[in-house]
C-alpha cells in the first residue's frame, strides 16, 4: 500500500507546486507533443507560446503519474481526459483568425489551470477513500462540463453510473445532443422517473412535474438531481430555456449546490464595459451587501451569474419579454434614474453611471449584431431588457415630481406647476429642496418664495448651506446667506444619526446601515475647506462662520482643507490660494 502511495504523493507535490512558478522554470521547454506535428489551432497555440507549453507539460506529467495510481478509477479518468482535450478546443471555437489568437490563449491557459485544480483534487479523494462517492461525483462533473464537446464519450460515462446525478446529465446528452431525440424518448423518460423517485424526499415536488419533450419541462429534474455542476454554455444557447435549470431557488446557501451556466469562460466573454458598469454599480452600498446580507448574498450572486449569461447567449429570449410591457424596456430608462434625484451627489454619480450604461449596451448591441444576426433595433431593445434586468435593484425607484421640476429644467410638470398647490412636505429622512436646487440654482428663488425652509436638514442633520459648500456652489451659497442660513448649524454626530452603522477599519464589521458615518457635527466651513475654492470660503468666513468649531472627531476645518478627515485634501486649491486658505482657516476664538 504504502509503494502505491508514494508516486500518488509525488503527483500531489507536483500539483501543488504554484502555477506561475512551475511555469516560470520551465518556460524554455516544449510542450508534452512534437510540435513539428502539431495540426489544431490549440496545438499550434501551445507551441508558440512558452507558458503555455509549460503548462502542458505539466497537466500532462500530472495526468500520466496520476493514471498510475488510480486503480479502479483509471479508465474513468482517461476518459474524462479525453474529455477535456476535446473541450480545451472550445477556446478557439468560432475564431475569424487562422492563427491561435490573444482571446484564445488566455482562455486556454485558464482550462488549464482548471485542469491542475481538478487533477489535484481527485488526487486527494481517490487517496483518502478509493471507492468514495465523492470520486463519482468528481468524474461525473467533468462528464458534464465536456458533454457538448464529445456527446457520445460523455453519454458513455454517464451511462456507468447510476446516480440521481448521472442519469440527469444522460438525460441531457440524449434530449440535447442526439441527431432524433425523439428516438430516446422512452429512456428519458424511463430517467426521470427514477430521477423522481430518487429526490422524493427532497423540496423539489417532483411528483407535480411532467415532460412533454420540452426543455422547459426537463429543467426541474435538471435542478433537482444535476448538483453543483457546470452546463457548457453552449447548451444554453442551442436552448435558452435551460436557463430554468440553473434559476436560483432557496434564497441562501442550498442555491451553491444547484447546476450553473458555465458562460464566459471561452473565448466568448462580456464585453468589458458591462463588467465596468457592474463594478460601478456595486460600490453604491460600501460593500454592505457581502458583509450584512447573509447567506442571501449567494442567491443573488447565483441571479447575477445566470443573468449574465442570458445577456452573453441568449439575447432572442431577452427580445421575448416584449410581450409583456414594461417601462424598463423603454430605452431611455437607465439604472439609478430614480435614485439620481435623491440627492445631488447622487446626481454627479449617476451623470457617470449613464454614460457607463450606454456605452455598455451599445458594445452588448454590437456583440448581439455580430454573433446572432439581429438588427441594430432588435440588438439595442435586447441589450436594454437585458441590462435593466442584471442590475434590476437599479430600477426600481421613481422620482417625486418635486425632486425632478428642482433638477431639470424642462421637467414636466415644471417647478411652479408643482408649486402651484403649496410646496410639498418634506419626507423623513429625504434631502431638504433647497439642497436639490445645488443642481439648479434657478430653483432657488421660486422655492424661497414659496417657504420652503432654510435651515432644513436631512437624515444626518446637513443643510442645504452645507451641501451647496460642498459643491462648489458661490451663488448658492450667497443667496442661502442673505436668506438668513445659519452659518454655524453643525450636522448630527454619529451616534445620533438613525440607522447609521460604520464600518470598522480593523475589524471589517458595521457598515450594515443606511448610514456609515464616521465623522459628524460637521459645518459648511468643514464641506468648503474639503471642497470648495476661495471665494465659497471667503463668504462663509465673511457670514460669521467659527473657525474654530470641530466635528465630533475633534478636527476643524483646517484638518478637512489639508486632508486629515474622511476624505482627501481640498483639490482645487494650490499654490497661493491654498496658502491663503489655510491662514484664513487657522482656528481662533472671537
Amino acid at each position: 500500500m504504502l509503494a502505491r502511495l508514494a508516486p500518488l504523493a509525488a503527483a500531489l507535490l507536483l500539483m501543488c507546486a504554484p502555477l506561475g512558478v512551475q511555469a516560470a522554470v520551465n518556460a524554455g521547454e516544449g510542450p508534452s507533443f512534437n510540435c513539428a506535428a502539431a495540426a489544431t489551432t490549440v496545438e499550434k497555440a501551445i507551441c508558440g507560446d512558452a507558458p503555455l507549453a509549460a503548462l502542458d507539460r505539466q497537466v500532462d506529467a500530472t495526468y500520466r503519474t496520476l493514471l498510475a495510481t488510480a486503480g479502479k478509477w483509471k479508465d474513468d479518468l482517461a476518459l474524462t481526459q479525453r474529455l477535456w482535450l476535446r473541450q480545451r478546443a472550445d477556446c478557439f471555437a468560432g475564431s475569424a483568425v487562422a492563427v491561435p489568437d490573444g482571446p484564445g490563449i488566455t482562455c486556454l491557459a485558464r482550462e488549464y489551470a482548471a485542469r491542475l485544480d481538478s487533477l489535484r483534487a481527485f488526487a486527494i479523494v481517490i487517496r483518502d477513500d478509493p471507492g468514495s462517492q465523492g470520486a463519482t461525483a468528481m468524474v461525473v462533473k467533468w462528464t458534464y462540463a465536456g458533454m457538448l464537446a464529445a456527446p457520445r464519450l460523455a453519454e458513455g460515462l454517464f451511462r456507468k453510473f447510476q446516480t440521481a446525478q448521472a442519469k440527469a446529465g444522460l438525460v441531457l446528452v440524449l434530449r440535447l445532443t442526439t441527431q432524433d431525440p425523439s428516438a430516446y424518448e422512452a429512456e428519458i423518460q424511463q430517467l426521470l422517473d427514477e430521477i423522481a423517485s430518487a429526490k422524493e424526499t427532497e423540496d423539489f415536488h417532483l411528483d407535480q412535474e411532467f415532460y412533454d419533450g420540452s426543455v422547459a419541462s426537463l429543467a426541474p429534474f435538471v435542478r433537482a438531481a444535476a448538483g453543483p455542476v457546470e452546463l457548457p454554455c453552449g447548451l444554453f444557447e442551442r436552448e435558452p430555456d435551460l436557463f430554468l435549470a440553473v434559476r436560483p431557488m432557496w434564497g441562501g446557501g442550498r442555491d451553491n449546490f444547484l447546476p450553473s451556466a458555465r458562460c464566459g469562460m471561452g473565448r466568448e466573454v462580456m464585453p468589458s464595459s458591462v463588467a465596468a458598469l457592474a463594478q460601478a454599480l456595486s460600490v453604491f452600498d460600501g460593500g454592505g451587501f457581502d458583509r450584512c446580507t447573509g447567506s442571501l448574498r449567494i442567491f443573488y450572486g447565483r441571479h447575477d451569474a445566470m443573468m449574465e449569461a442570458i445577456l452573453l447567449v441568449a439575447p432572442r429570449r431577452l427580445l421575448d419579454r416584449t410581450a409583456t410591457p414594461n417601462a424598463d424596456h423603454d430605452l431611455a430608462t437607465t439604472p439609478l434614474q430614480g435614485w439620481a434625484y435623491l440627492s445631488p451627489w447622487n446626481r454627479r454619480q449617476f451623470d457617470h453611471i449613464q454614460a457607463l450604461f450606454l456605452k455598455a449596451r451599445g458594445d452588448l448591441a454590437e456583440h448581439y449584431r455580430a454573433r446572432y444576426g439581429l438588427t441594430l433595433e432588435e440588438a439595442r431593445q435586447a441589450a436594454q431588457i437585458g441590462m435593466n434586468e442584471r442590475f434590476e435593484w437599479t430600477t426600481r425607484a421613481r422620482p417625486e415630481p418635486l425632486a425632478v421640476a428642482i433638477m431639470d429644467a424642462d421637467a414636466r410638470p415644471s417647478l411652479a406647476e408643482v408649486l402651484a398647490s403649496g410646496l410639498p412636505p418634506q419626507a423623513a429622512g429625504a434631502e431638504p429642496p433647497l439642497s436639490l436646487a445645488v443642481i439648479r440654482p434657478a430653483a432657488l428663488a421660486p422655492l424661497l418664495a414659496a417657504g420652503a425652509p432654510v435651515d432644513a436638514v436631512n437624515a444626518f442633520g446637513k443643510t442645504p448651506l452645507m451641501t451647496a459648500a460642498q459643491f462648489n456652489a458661490p451663488d448658492v451659497v450667497r443667496a442661502l446667506l442673505t436668506a438668513k442660513a445659519a452659518v454655524n448649524q453643525q450636522s448630527l454626530a454619529p451616534d445620533r444619526i438613525t440607522d447609521n452603522s460604520p464600518l470598522n477599519d480593523q475589524t471589517g464589521a458595521g457598515g450594515c446601515g443606511t448610514y456609515a458615518i464616521t465623522h459628524g457635527q460637521r459645518t459648511a466651513l468643514m464641506y468648503a475647506a474639503a471642497n470648495a475654492g476661495l471665494p465659497v470660503i471667503e463668504a462663509l468666513l465673511a457670514a460669521g462662520a467659527d473657525t474654530a468649531l470641530k466635528d465630533s472627531t475633534g478636527l476643524t476645518a483646517l484638518d478637512y482643507l489639508e486632508g486629515r478627515g474622511p476624505v482627501p485634501a481640498n483639490p482645487l486649491l494650490t499654490g497661493a490660494e491654498l496658502a491663503t486658505a489655510q491662514t484664513l482657516l487657522i482656528p481662533r476664538r472671537h
